[in-house]
């Protein structure tokens, strides 16, 4: 085993440490390898970096990978149906259904892997996906999708991952546009199941929100650091209760966009007593008819000045809301989406002027 092979294994036992991934480096440009080392280096520059910097290294990074992406990930590019990169390494590959359980070994032997997507192209594709949930590398998984679509997934599927003694590090969990989701959301949401859940993306499932709101209120033994509800249907009263709820009390990432014709909910709410504004650093809430009254409810708050990405798309701003923004004083933004609100160029100069750190898009 070659020092270089030593270095990979210490990456893969430990993926949240990023001293054996710059030591890895190191050794790649002592071995002649400069670009996957600037690779590395760069990535890990963009993941902490301030905002500007990080946009730089990170476009360093993604033109490294762009001419090296087909020699770096070959090893992976056979076994799975995509592979992404984070910090340098594999860290994100989606998988056929049915297949985990047989290239998951070598895959995760050789990369610091912790989050997977299922894909299922069909109801009848890939079998059920016992065997995949059972495997020992699902013990590393911290980040799971599954399959997507109203059958992509089985209530019996969706019981055998709450059972599952492999999941117990499980702390994000993607779920979109799935028919069986709400009953069982609701067992595993008040019970003892994925003990270390603090991440929710429940997308496209219309149908979700009276249950979700009643469960929330029944989690209370919980903490939920992300959640993303676009394409959830709320009334007034059961989107107020969600978000009120004790295990929102900590949310970090929010979203909440309607389904397309539905009620603009988040306009009816006050939303500097509902949302948890010492904790929430990304808000995006586009799509919500806000107009500038409902934005200066909450950019007038000291407390939102912790709030970092913003997304206000389809809010119907126009130029009365870029002044409520620009004329806030305690935002400090690295990212801002105000598209489709009928902005002038200069009302996106002045955005662009007062956030100057920040990614706006308009």
């Amino acid at each position: 085993m070659t020092d270089g092979d030593a270095l990979r294994r210490a990456i893969v036992a430990d993926p949240d440490d990023d001293t054996p991934r710059l030591i890895y480096a190191d050794w790649l440009d002592e071995n002649n390898q400069p670009d996957r080392a600037a690779f590395i280096r760069h990535q890990i520059e963009a993941a902490r970096a301030d905002p500007l910097p990080a946009r730089a290294a990170a476009a360093r990074a993604d033109a490294l990978l762009e001419a090296n992406d087909a020699v770096w990930s070959r090893h992976a590019r056979t076994k799975v149906v995509r592979a992404d990169y984070a910090r340098g390494f594999v860290g994100h590959v989606a998988v056929d259904v049915g297949r985990f359980a047989e290239v998951a070994p070598v895959l995760f032997a050789a990369e610091p892997i912790q989050s997977v997507k299922f894909i299922r192209f069909r109801p009848d594709y890939g079998g059920p996906m016992y065997a995949d949930l059972d495997a020992p590398e699902m013990g590393r998984v911290r980040d799971l999708s599954l399959p997507e679509g109203f059958r992509g997934v089985s209530e019996e599927e969706l019981d055998a991952l709450a059972a599952s003694p492999r999941l117990v590090n499980l702390s994000n969990l993607t779920l979109t546009g799935n028919g069986p989701v709400p009953a069982w959301l609701s067992r595993t949401l008040t019970g003892k199941a994925l003990p270390n859940l603090t991440g929710l993306t429940l997308v496209e499932m219309a149908h979700l929100g009276p249950g979700l709101a009643v469960a929330a209120e029944k989690a209370g033994h919980r903490r939920f650091k992300r959640l993303d509800v676009s394409g959830v249907t709320f009334s007034v009263l059961h989107l107020q209760r969600l978000l009120v709820s004790a295990c929102m009390r900590k949310l970090e990432e929010l979203t909440v966009r309607p389904p397309e014709g539905a009620l603009n909910t988040m306009s009816q709410l006050d939303l500097g007593w509902v949302l948890p504004w010492d904790t929430l650093r990304k808000l995006d809430l586009g799509g919500q008819w806000l107009g500038p009254n409902g934005v200066h409810d909450f950019v007038r708050l000291p407390e939102c000045k912790g709030l970092r990405w913003l997304g206000l798309s389809g809010n119907r701003l126009r130029a009365a809301g870029a002044r409520v923004l620009i004329e806030s004083k305690h935002l400090n933004l690295n990212y801002l989406d105000v598209r489709d609100n009928d902005l002038g160029d200069d009302d996106l100069a002045a955005l662009r002027a007062r956030f100057p750190q920040a990614l706006v898009e308009g």
